[in-house]
């Protein structure tokens, strides 16, 4: 709009200077109409207006017109054998213009329907590149558009972002020298085979990008696009897809071993029962037999546990007590502990209020607490030997409504803050690759936000490090 009416006003300037009219009109195409010409400078005592029949004659001639008396000389703006204007001046006296205006008044109208015709193919460029714009900037992959020989004429703010600079300073430079050394070889023979490679896989740090180029044939001259996007989410999500498949199928393993596993059991207690009923046993055999008795009660009641913890639980909420989910825990953890040669020590404060809970999820959190813990302690064993304490004592429940607190504690090495700050974030992991998908804590995390209760962690290197599942207390009466 600007432009049209900056041409208008120059125009109206050389219509003064070069007929001195009396009166004159100035019309350009509609921005909405391009086919109705639309008055923008109209002046004289009185103005033309956009009804004066002299207007019409003009694009009815769609030529230039020519009166003497009144004076009149009008042309119109054509382009492309189109008419998109007009100009008309009116004389202050019969017979104001020869016929040698004439050509001076064509001359004016051919030089201003060009200068309107470029206004017009100026906005829709403009339109168009801001679309292109708004579409590419939009878009997730990163887009890079060069010339044959690797100059970047167009990028999104996606590319822009991924190599760090402005999208302005970005053409006119060579695309290689925009990513890290360990990326130019691969990308310069994707550029190179532009359509003909598959995508390939470029990892930096701990993102995982997909890179792949295609030519595309121009007018004048073809274009090579760069598109790269990033995939680490993507393929974690794969990963953790892969790995619940996983868990799915050994939970199931678990189950059937354990159903296995419970008849000899049940025959080996049984036979162990009826001896000790016997009561003709030798003196000496009867040791033995109690802790047959007793270890085989100990491999059933790990049998049961492994059985709780494979099987889906979505069933609803009950008020219990903590300690025996603990209890569990650490019947379950046991044998992992011993082997490790870590020490396990139960806590249970005695007149602790129930929480309302489902009591296989809380296992699922303790345990992964616990084999967290272990974990650590392992890959550094403290002097005098790693220690585990389960300890559940009266807490706030996070709320300040009062219920249970549990602690995970260890005297492993500790956490350091910045690692402190990203435990509970999905995929975050400490551990070689393949060794955890960093979930771990993040559902542990979503498990007792369920249950209206916070996690939380506390540690300093080398003084060990305490998670803390704090839950609400059941209502009163339940």
């Amino acid at each position: 709009m600007a432009r049209r009416e900056t041409l208008g006003e120059r125009t109206a300037e050389l219509l003064e200077r070069l007929f001195d009219p009396a009166a004159m009109l100035i019309a350009f195409p509609s921005p909405d109409e391009p086919t109705r010409p639309i008055p923008v400078i109209a002046r004289g005592d009185p103005a033309p207006g956009a009804d004066d029949p002299f207007l019409a004659a003009i694009a009815a001639a769609r030529t230039l017109v020519r009166t003497d008396e009144p004076a009149r000389l009008g042309a119109p703006l054509a382009a492309a054998g189109h008419t998109m204007g007009l100009l008309a001046v009116w004389g202050r006296r019969p017979r104001a213009y020869a016929a040698a205006a004439e050509p001076v008044m064509e001359a004016v109208a051919a030089q201003v329907a060009l200068a309107v015709q470029n206004i017009r193919l100026l906005a829709l460029l403009s339109a168009g590149k801001r679309e292109w714009e708004e579409m590419a900037d939009a878009i997730k992959p990163a887009l890079c558009i060069t010339d044959p020989g690797g100059t970047v004429r167009r990028v999104n703010r996606p590319f822009a972002d991924l190599v760090g600079l402005p999208v302005t300073a970005i053409p006119g430079r060579a695309c290689l020298t925009l990513f890290p050394p360990a990326w130019r070889e691969v990308l310069e023979r994707l550029l190179a085979h532009a359509g003909e490679s598959e995508a390939t896989e470029i990892r930096e740090r701990q993102r995982l990008y997909s890179a792949s180029a295609i030519a595309v044939e121009g007018e004048e001259e073809a274009s090579l696009v760069l598109i790269i996007e990033d995939h680490t989410e993507t393929r974690r999500l794969q990963e953790h897809l892969i790995q619940s498949e996983k868990l799915s199928a050994i939970g199931q393993l678990i189950t059937g071993v354990a159903h296995e596993l419970n008849s000899p059991l049940a025959s080996i207690l049984g036979l162990a029962d009826a001896l000790a009923e016997a009561g003709d046993l030798p003196p000496r055999l009867l040791e033995p037999l109690r802790v047959i008795q007793q270890e085989a009660q100990r491999a059933g009641g790990i049998v049961g546990n492994l059985l709780t913890f494979a099987r889906r639980h979505e069933g609803d909420r009950r008020p219990q007590e903590v300690g025996p989910v603990l209890e569990r825990t650490a019947a379950l953890m046991h044998g992992q502990l011993l082997g490790r040669d870590i020490e396990l020590v139960l806590e249970v404060e005695p007149g602790l209020p129930r929480v309302d809970c489902i009591a296989a999820q809380l296992q699922q959190v303790f345990v992964n607490l616990t084999n967290n813990a272990a974990q650590a302690l392992a890959a550094a064993p403290p002097e005098g030997g790693g220690r585990i304490t389960l300890r559940a004592r009266r807490g706030d429940g996070g709320g300040g409504s009062g219920g249970v607190a549990v602690d995970v504690a260890d005297n492993g090495p500790g956490v350091s803050a910045e690692i402190a700050e990203r435990v509970f974030e999905p995929f975050f992991t400490t551990k070689a690759e393949g060794e955890g998908t960093g979930l771990g804590l993040a559902i542990c995390q979503g498990i007792v936000g369920e249950h209206g209760g916070r996690i939380t962690l506390r540690s300093e290197p080398g003084a060990g490090a305490t998670f803390t599942v704090e839950l609400p207390a059941a209502p009163s009466g339940s």
